[in-house]
């Protein structure tokens, strides 16, 4: 008789609560709300809103580049929609989150590549949320300084309420580093 041998824990998961993960999902439609998990038809979407959790995708669910790798929809641009930044407070508030990571597509139509946008949406969490922290994922802005500075200047040099610090929580500000230069062309288009 051969023994089978136990699968390790890591490749076992549990399914998801249903109740938490169709809450989301009716928030997220209920505010016209895009998520990186949705537009980038991620395999674990159910895992994270089943624990209440979402990366919320800033400026629609469109993107004006053709990465090779990526999954989030290459379709018509639609402007900057200007309540969006106080939904996405509300949305984190209503979820009840201790932190927030805010993500965007890349517009490379836009002038600033969506910085003012994505500094809006902080300033709304900050007065909405004070006490979330804040994670905020960045295209490459088209490589202005200023869209950079826009967007470093809100999330950086403001502190909120909370913190040991007497400063408050701020966010972490990053941009995505896709790949070697010469490697470029063949995975990211424009």
């Amino acid at each position: 008789m051969s023994r089978k041998t136990p699968k390790p824990r890591w490749l076992s998961r549990r399914i998801p609560r249903p109740g938490l993960t169709s809450h989301v999902s009716e928030l997220l439609q209920d505010l016209s709300l895009h998520t990186v998990c949705q537009a980038a038809q991620c395999p674990n979407q159910s895992e994270c809103f089943g624990r209440g959790t979402a990366t919320f995708l800033l400026l629609g669910p469109n993107c004006t580049r053709r990465c090779t790798f990526c999954a989030v929809g290459k379709g018509k641009m639609a402007p900057p929609q200007r309540t969006e930044p106080d939904r996405i407070a509300e949305a984190v508030a209503r979820m009840g989150l201790t932190f927030c990571v805010l993500t965007m597509v890349t517009r490379d139509d836009l002038d600033d590549g969506g910085a003012e946008h994505v500094a809006r949406t902080v300033s709304a969490l900050r007065t909405r949320c004070p006490d979330v922290r804040i994670e905020v994922l960045v295209s490459d802005l088209g490589g202005s300084k200023a869209a950079q500075t826009t967007v470093c200047s809100i999330t950086i040099s403001k502190p909120c309420r909370g913190s040991i610090l007497k400063s408050g929580p701020r966010p972490t500000t990053a941009a995505p580093l896709i790949c070697w230069p010469r490697r470029m062309l063949s995975g990211r288009g424009r």
